[in-house]
Order: C-alpha cells, then sequence, then structure tokens
C-alpha cells in the first residue's frame, strides 16, 4: 500500500477539524483532553451555539478536536462540522450487540480513534464523508494490529461525482449510476461513483475494505481503478455494514427522522424505504438500459443513413441509392439544380419510363413511351 496520501497535504482541502471550538465553560479540545490525561473529570461539555452535546476526540494522528452535530435547519452552527450522515452512522452502529461508537484503542504506544467498534473481536467502522490524508496510515496500523477495519463511504458526499442533464436524457440521474450491462444479467452493480481522490484512497485502502451508503442501499467495492471507475456489488445483508444501514434504528431509518424534524438531509432512496427494494431498483435499471440499447440502434440507423447520404450528395444526390426509385442514368445536360445524373423511373406498369433528376427530382423527359424509345433517351 502507498503512503503517497499521507506526504501531500496540499492534495488535500483544508481540515476544518483543526479549527476547534470552545464549549459553553470556554474550554477548548486541547485543555479538555489534558483534563483526561490527568484523569480529571470535566463533565458535559456543550456547544454554546446550538446546544448541542461535544464529543473530545482525541488520537495521536490529528491533533484532539470537539465533535458534533447541528441539526437545525434553519441555523448551521459555525463549529460544526461533523454531519448528520456521519453521526447517524455511529449511532446506527452502536444499536449492533457489542458495537460502541467513539473507541479509542491503542497500538504499538499510537492511539487512535474508531467511529465504531465491536468490543468482542475489535473490529472497526469508519464512516466516511470528508476525505482525510490521515486515513491511509491510520487504516495500514489497525490492519497490522491484526483488527479488521471496513471503511464506509457516503454516496451523496462531495467526493462523489455529479452528473449533468447531458449524461441522463434517456433516463434519472440514479439510473445513470448502475451498469446496464450487469443488469441485464440480473445484478445491480453500482459504478462511477466516486472523484479521482477518492478512489485513489480506495485503491490505498484496498478494495475489500471499502463499502458504499448509495440510494439507500450497502455495496462492497470489487474493482476501482484510479484513471477511469468505481464498481460495487451489493453487500449480503447478513454483513455488519449492510446491518448498519438497513432495518429499524439503522442509518437510513436515523436519517428519516432527521428529515422528518426539519434537518437538512439530502440522500436518494429514503423516502418510504428504511430497506429499499434493490429488485425494483433493478427492474428499473434493466428498462433504462433497454431504452438506451433502442436509442443506440437508432441512433446507428440514422448515422448510416447519414453517412449514404454524405457519399450521394457528393455525386449530386440527396437519396442514398438504396431509396432511388430507379436506375441511375448520366444526363446529356445538367439539370438547373447542378445535378448531372438522372433516374429512369418505370411508369404505365413498366411499358413507360420517366427520367426525373436524381438531385431535386425535377421531371426531365420520357426515356421511353408505351415501348418506343423517345429522342429524348437517344440524346442522353
Amino acid at each position: 500500500m502507498s503512503e503517497s496520501l499521507l506526504l501531500t497535504p496540499s492534495s488535500w482541502t483544508e481540515d476544518i477539524r483543526r479549527k476547534n471550538p470552545l464549549d459553553q465553560a470556554g474550554r477548548s479540545a486541547s485543555v479538555l483532553a489534558q483534563m483526561q490525561s490527568l484523569g480529571v473529570d470535566a463533565g458535559e461539555s456543550i456547544c454554546p451555539e446550538c446546544q448541542e452535546p461535544l464529543h473530545l476526540c482525541v488520537g495521536d494522528e490529528v491533533s484532539p478536536y470537539l465533535a458534533h452535530t447541528c441539526t437545525d435547519a434553519e441555523h448551521r452552527c459555525a463549529g460544526s462540522f461533523e454531519t448528520i450522515w456521519h453521526l447517524a452512522a455511529k449511532r446506527a452502529a452502536d444499536r449492533l450487540p457489542g458495537w460502541r461508537y467513539e473507541r479509542q484503542y491503542e497500538i504499538s504506544g499510537r492511539k487512535f480513534r474508531a467511529d465504531s467498534m465491536n468490543e468482542n473481536t475489535g473490529e472497526c467502522l469508519e464512516f466516511v464523508h470528508t476525505l482525510s490524508r490521515d486515513y491511509v496510515g491510520k487504516h495500514i496500523a489497525t490492519k497490522a494490529s491484526g483488527r479488521s477495519v471496513s471503511w464506509v463511504f457516503d454516496g451523496n458526499a462531495p467526493f462523489c461525482r455529479r452528473l449533468t442533464d447531458s449524461h441522463w436524457a434517456m433516463g434519472s440521474k440514479v439510473m445513470v449510476r448502475f451498469d446496464a450491462d450487469y443488469a441485464e444479467s440480473g445484478q445491480l452493480v453500482a459504478r462511477g461513483i466516486l472523484r479521482k481522490r477518492a478512489r485513489q484512497l480506495v485503491n490505498n485502502l484496498g478494495v475489500e475494505s471499502c463499502f458504499l451508503h448509495f440510494h439507500g442501499m450497502a455495496f462492497q467495492c470489487f474493482e476501482c481503478e484510479e484513471e477511469r471507475d468505481d464498481m460495487w456489488g451489493l453487500c449480503q445483508k447478513s454483513s455488519v455494514v449492510a446491518k448498519v444501514i438497513y432495518g429499524d434504528g439503522g442509518l437510513n431509518d436515523e436519517l428519516i427522522r432527521q428529515r422528518a424534524s426539519g434537518a437538512d438531509v439530502v440522500h436518494r432512496g429514503l423516502d418510504t424505504n428504511h430497506t429499499p427494494d434493490h429488485t425494483a431498483i433493478l427492474q428499473e435499471v434493466q428498462r433504462w438500459a433497454w431504452l438506451n440499447r433502442e436509442r443506440r440502434s437508432q441512433q446507428a440507423a440514422l448515422l448510416s443513413l447519414e453517412s449514404n447520404r454524405s457519399v450521394s450528395g457528393s455525386r449530386g444526390l440527396w437519396v442514398s441509392p438504396e431509396d432511388w426509385p430507379g436506375d441511375l442514368v448520366n444526363l446529356a445536360s445538367a439539370c438547373r439544380c447542378g445535378s448531372k445524373f438522372g433516374v429512369d423511373v418505370p411508369i404505365h406498369e413498366g411499358r413507360s419510363i420517366r427520367r426525373d433528376c436524381a438531385k431535386c427530382n425535377k421531371f426531365i423527359l420520357f426515356s421511353v413511351w408505351y415501348g418506343k424509345a423517345t429522342d429524348g433517351a437517344a440524346q442522353s
């Protein structure tokens, strides 16, 4: 695994966790961390702006900071940087037996903090809504200690791709994010979700350790190319990540409750289903894929026709050869439109032949009239 992400701070946006708010008593995260190290009970810390509880986060890889969220949709607290999605994910994991959120652990004298940890197995879950250069070092150290760690990415985070109208003219924006070929074989596969920086992070963490919360569903990464695409298959519902996302009290449920309370929650697929029906979505993707295939077929036919017209136009014709109503002939003199070609069209049940301009369809003469060749035909 490359540690290049650790060495290029300029590659990342400014980490707003370094801007520590003060609690209601005017204490910073550094002061509270020192009190904690001395065994002093600091009591509860409250944000003076939004009155939400502040949680002290301490580790060797990052400076101490106070994490909290502001659920008031009308007033966004300036010191609130933990997103509703991130907090809801930790709460959803906390409801599972043996799992507790914001747990510290130590590896070779270095302190780390997991978003959620199974106190029985030591397995860790990390929920990613913003990218940080600290993640790779934390992952390497945690895996080296024998612990399992899974990274769950928010499919609506800023590091995910956005679509323009030109990308989804034949279907919904969400449908474009599912692979049509896999859908036609009966598999729901999300693809092209992450931007390049996030794809680099997934490769450094390892695809087997990366999961995605997208359209209300739990996906696991099975392929990720830094310069191209990332691909995600549905998780088994028995997996820990799926249990965090689905069901009563799960991540979907938490986000729906937050939205109902007036919080500014934007996440597709959460309107009605706590556990979305992937079968219905798969059928919609299959229908969308069929429409796109039909559109591509029509476009190919149109391009073929335009190509034939282009060739015909170079010879002074408007229609392709297969559309000519008769045989192509040379004209004795050019038509007024400039064409030097005519078309002999059989009429009178084949007993007469009318010659028209092959370009403008203007009548020129009768080359045969009831079985007899005319003088005009001889001149041609």
